[in-house]
């Protein structure tokens, strides 16, 4: 079965998984293609909609089929320290008033 894959920025790939494979063969084949997508930190949303959760679910069991896109989002592996995070980039913005 051949899907699509969708990230946040909107770049578009393929990626093949037999008929019955389940959500974690799916995460595993999504990963194999792109080393910046960490498989464990994958969420896979079905075009309809539907997040798929369970890993050992057949994708088949959410609506999944040939040509399917499937949008790829991620979960935060720590909390995120967002101020922390922009501070580096942008420190004119976290600069104290003279």
């Amino acid at each position: 079965m051949r899907l699509a894959a969708e990230n946040l920025a909107g770049r578009f790939f393929y990626v093949e998984v037999e008929e019955d494979a389940n959500v974690g063969a799916l995460k595993k084949e999504i990963a194999s293609k792109d080393e910046e997508i960490p498989e464990s930190r994958l969420i896979l949303m079905h075009g309809d909609g539907c997040v798929m959760e369970d890993e050992e679910i057949a994708v088949k069991e959410y609506g999944v089929e040939d040509g399917s896109i499937i949008y790829l989002f991620f979960s935060l592996d720590e909390p995120c320290q967002w101020p922390e995070l922009f501070e580096d980039r942008f420190p004119s913005l976290f600069a104290e008033a003279p």
